[in-house]
């Protein structure tokens, strides 16, 4: 009962007292030894008593000898008893090593000392300390840890140290979630801290998306995918962030075996065993509906954001996107500064966190001609309108993918030219991205298609030409 006390607590000092002097020698500003008395006791920060050490036989220290702890022990052990004795007086212990076995009390943990590893081996030492661990394993699992000054850890640990997801609740008041690596906070797990929309419009090179990867650095890669578009991988591709050629996060993807690992509001509502008839009765009737062989999708839209659930030909979920729409634009989100010019209504260059704008302005946002050099790497120059691709523009992609032509709301759509990186060409109508409609492509290998286009993909309603032979479809 004295472990945690003051030294201005009543009862701890009578005992100090009763013990007498302590040795100068072997006392420290944080320790009081009394080798007369077999004891030592060890303080927090001088003040709060953290350990108390019974020693049962002749022991040495700088050629000080300490006597027999003659008073009563603890759970009515003595220090005649054996490893065997012990156990069945106090029963199996929580932890036990070779020579010690360790019991957790409510406000201690206790430990018995042996002279060896048998069950005969006689006990030498009782070591009575602070009980830092409250629940669960402090060592390698889950556990509750605390310290004398009142703080408080919630989580993951691995070789006593906190490794994994866990919570610091301070005795100030203060809260702090995240990651641990070996007893380091790595920063907050974004996927389970916060909403999964805050991510969403982020920039690769925020503060929050680079805290987030390396919270997850484990399991975390990184692909570089056609047009300067990224896509990050967590969790052994549970989870996939896709960011856009600006650099900013569009669209997240999770698949079922991912929906416990990666909290969210909307995979709570949807469950893993989740079917078609589960979500219709969650969700309602979607805006929209395709169907292939794979299976079903359905879409929902919420506000500036699109809810894209697949299912398989069971009816079965399989995986779950959000991403934003038209209704948001990350342009009018970058944080820009003016260098030079005018940047409200009128000509001038503006850095952000997209990249370097040079060109025309109305009400703050690009509007008008204007050249856009973006961190990514690439390169737009053409109109814009409301800070989207807007009209007759072209853009130069860093894995030399070249488009010259129309665009529509920051999407390619109309009339375009695009140069592939493997030399390929295509030439014709386009539809949000996508070659849709009539048009020419020329492949590298000289083969060509003229005809009708839908989703990227040629319809057969066209001729195909293999070298200099036109074969109709």
């Amino acid at each position: 009962m004295l472990i945690g006390k003051a030294k201005t607590d009543r009862a701890l000092a009578t005992f100090v007292n009763e013990l007498g002097t302590p040795n100068t020698t072997l006392s420290t500003p944080n320790s009081l030894t009394f080798p007369e008395k077999g004891v030592k006791l060890n303080f927090y920060k001088e003040n709060f008593l953290e350990g108390i050490y019974l020693f049962g036989s002749s022991f040495v220290v700088n050629e000080i000898s300490f006597r027999a702890y003659q008073n009563r022990l603890p759970e009515r052990v003595t220090f005649i008893d054996t490893k065997e004795i012990v156990i069945l007086k106090l029963g199996l212990p929580s932890a036990e090593k070779s020579n010690m076995l360790e019991y957790n009390y409510s406000l201690a943990n206790m430990q018995f000392v042996f002279n060896g590893d048998g069950l005969k081996a006689k006990l030498i030492r009782v070591n009575i300390r602070f009980k830092h661990c409250l629940s669960g394993n402090c060592q390698s699992g889950k556990g509750v840890w605390t310290d004398m000054d009142g703080n408080r850890y919630e989580g993951g640990w691995l070789n006593g140290k906190r490794h994994g997801d866990g919570k610091v609740f301070l005795a100030n008041g203060k809260v702090t979630e995240g990651y641990w690596e070996q007893g380091k906070f790595k920063g907050k797990n974004f996927f389970k801290t916060n909403n999964l929309y805050d991510l969403l419009g982020k920039h690769k090179d925020s503060k929050t998306i680079i805290d987030l990867t390396q919270s997850h650095k484990d399991g975390y890669q990184k692909f570089q995918l056609a047009f300067d578009y990224m896509r990050y991988a967590f969790a052994q591709d549970k989870l996939f962030l896709y960011f856009d050629d600006y650099g900013f996060l569009y669209k997240i993807h999770i698949f079922k075996i991912g929906f416990k690992d990666f909290s969210h509001t909307l995979t709570d509502k949807i469950q893993v065993a989740g079917d078609m008839n589960y979500v219709h009765y969650v969700m309602g009737k979607p805006l929209k509906e395709e169907k292939s062989s794979f299976g079903t999708l359905w879409y929902y839209r919420e506000g500036s954001y699109d809810l894209l659930i697949y299912f398989n030909t069971r009816k079965g979920i399989e995986s779950m996107e959000i991403k934003l729409n038209d209704a948001y634009s990350v342009l009018d989100h970058a944080n820009g500064i003016c260098l030079k010019g005018n940047c409200k209504n009128g000509y001038g260059e503006q850095v952000s966190e997209a990249g370097k704008y040079t060109g025309n302005f109305k009400d703050g946002k690009f509007s008008g001609i204007g050249t856009l050099y973006l961190k990514t790497g690439g390169v737009y120059s053409g109109q814009f309108l409301n800070n989207k691709k807007h009209g007759g523009g072209s853009q130069r992609w860093t894995d030399n993918s070249y488009y010259n032509g129309q665009w529509v709301n920051g999407h390619i759509q109309g009339e375009g030219v695009m140069i592939y990186p493997d030399k390929g060409r295509y030439e014709g109508q386009w539809l949000a991205d996508k070659r849709h409609g009539v048009g020419t492509m020329l492949y590298p290998n000289g083969d060509k298609y003229v005809g009708v286009w839908r989703n990227n993909a040629p319809t057969g309603e066209g001729k195909m030409y293999y070298g200099k032979t036109a074969v109709s479809k």
